[in-house]
């Protein structure tokens, strides 16, 4: 048995790291009106905001509002190493109104990774980890009758450490309502991550996904509906490789890699199956219950409602609009 040097000892167990909790974190947001000319107020203004944070292994949260006129839906699910984002929206306007929604999601995770060595030459030196993270789902926009829809997608990876800081690495798409696409080319995240050896540093993953329509005022069908679907998962792609200070490759055998939450984030990760409805299933189901609401110009039906409530999403009808 190698017996280590009392000075590298002492070393090793002070820059040794204090685990800390991993956290993921959930949150959706829902927003609808409609303006009645006649009266001049604001005749239905649904606001819902739900959040769902955790230090723990995953985290899931969702609201969804249905009318005679539109509907709006979000639901977010996360874990460590990996997260899913949808969000929906349709709204109507009819002769003497104006209606619009919003809907976003975001979430995220954060833990603590260090790279700890007993090698003299690293210890105390910058390191480099290269990393990715994939994400997979789309954006979709239509209008009707000068009808207005946007939808919108982020993904950032934030590191922070005592040493460099903090650091974030963004990538962003948008939708608008003439269907074209902007901003970076790719969500795909690929970085080399500076860090200290022996020394914690922090990282986060968020996916943040908003969708929003409206309908052009006052004027009878005129519609808007924004889809902003990456509810089938942004994973993480684990380590392709581990530096020194000069660019030199490190031999696996020479260091370990530890994480606050005990996660084995040097591998792909890969998401448990789908445990609630897809993004596209959001917008059949608010759809079915759209339609029907639209047929009884008043609620949604109750039948629709409970299928909607069965889904593990949260109802809140809204009256008609249209005087």
């Amino acid at each position: 048995m190698k017996i280590l040097p009392l000075c590298l000892l002492i070393l090793l167990l002070a820059a040794a790291p204090v685990a800390t909790a991993a956290t993921t974190y959930s949150e959706t947001e829902i927003d609808g009106g409609v303006l009645i000319y006649d009266s001049g107020t604001l005749e239905i203004d649904e606001f819902d905001s739900e959040t769902d944070p955790l230090a723990g292994p995953d985290t899931s949260t969702s609201a969804l509002s249905v009318s005679a006129d539109g509907f709006a839906g979000a639901r977010a699910s996360s874990g460590l190493g990996w997260l899913r984002s949808a969000a929906n929206t349709e709204a109507q306007t009819g002769a003497n109104s104006s209606s619009q929604y919003l809907a976003r999601a975001t979430s995220s995770w954060t833990d603590t990774f260090t790279f700890t060595t007993a090698d003299t030459l690293l210890i105390g030196t910058n390191g480099t980890v290269r990393l990715a993270v994939a994400t997979d789902g789309g954006l979709l926009t239509n209008v009707g009758l000068f009808g207005s829809a946007d939808a919108s997608v982020s993904v950032s990876l934030r590191v922070s450490d005592v040493t460099h800081g903090l650091r974030d690495l963004t990538r962003t798409q948008s939708r608008n309502s003439a269907g074209v696409l902007s901003g970076d080319s790719s969500l795909f995240l690929s970085a080399d991550i500076a860090f200290v050896w022996n020394q914690p540093f922090d990282v986060t993953q968020e996916l943040l996904v908003a969708a929003s329509s409206s309908g052009f005022e006052g004027l009878t069908g005129s519609s808007g509906i924004a889809q902003a679907n990456y509810g089938n998962t942004s994973e993480w792609q684990g380590f392709s490789g581990v530096f020194d200070s000069v660019g030199n490759p490190v031999n696996p055998a020479n260091y370990s890699f530890s994480s606050g939450s005990g996660v084995d984030f040097t591998q792909p990760i890969q998401a448990p199956p789908v445990p609630e409805p897809s993004a596209a299933g959001l917008a059949g189901a608010a759809l079915a219950a759209l339609m029907m609401a639209r047929f009884r110009a008043a609620r949604a039906s109750v039948a629709a409602i409970r299928a909607i409530k069965a889904s593990g999403f949260e109802v809140r009808p809204l009256q008609s609009y249209h005087a």
